[in-house]
């Protein structure tokens, strides 16, 4: 995975990218695609979405049938940006200024990305990121700021 990092955060590469696909269980998971790239957000606790019009929603995915209803909003959309912060919390920007928030918790990892390959960057307890490769051998794990290579992207 490749990342574009910034003083408070992390920026995924979504050039192009869209919300193919939803998974609904006890998580809430975004599938975003583009012909290059391909992420799976998996959200494990109460977020805030956003929409268009500047109302804010709760979206439980734990919680009733009827509180998922809203994530539906986000299939088919454009993903403008996805900046996963370094102390743990996680903003997402789609097209109709609709976006999604996930704080951090102290107490359980509440989201995290996966690529096509395996990577992870995950939100970990006590307001941190955790990263780990998965699909290309050898895994590696460690805190993003312990992976900065000279061009100011991080390549977990």
């Amino acid at each position: 995975m490749t990342t574009i990092e910034h003083d408070d955060h992390y920026e995924l590469p979504v050039n192009d990218c869209t919300v193919t696909g939803l998974v609904l269980d006890r998580a809430v998971t975004l599938q975003i695609t583009s012909a290059e790239e391909s992420y799976a957000i998996r959200i494990e606790q109460p977020f805030t979405l956003t929409t268009g019009t500047g109302e804010q929603i709760t979206v439980r995915p734990e919680g009733p049938t009827h509180d998922l209803a809203p994530s539906l909003t986000l299939l088919r959309l454009p993903v403008v940006r996805v900046h996963a912060f370094k102390n743990g919390h996680l903003e997402a920007y789609f097209g109709s200024k609709t976006a999604i928030k996930v704080e951090s918790s102290d107490n359980y990892e509440p989201w995290e990305i996966t690529t096509k390959d395996g990577d992870r960057l995950v939100s970990t307890p006590r307001t941190r990121l955790g990263c780990l490769a998965g699909g290309r051998g050898a895994r590696r794990q460690g805190h993003p700021n312990h992976l900065r290579p000279h061009d100011q992207r991080l390549h977990i």
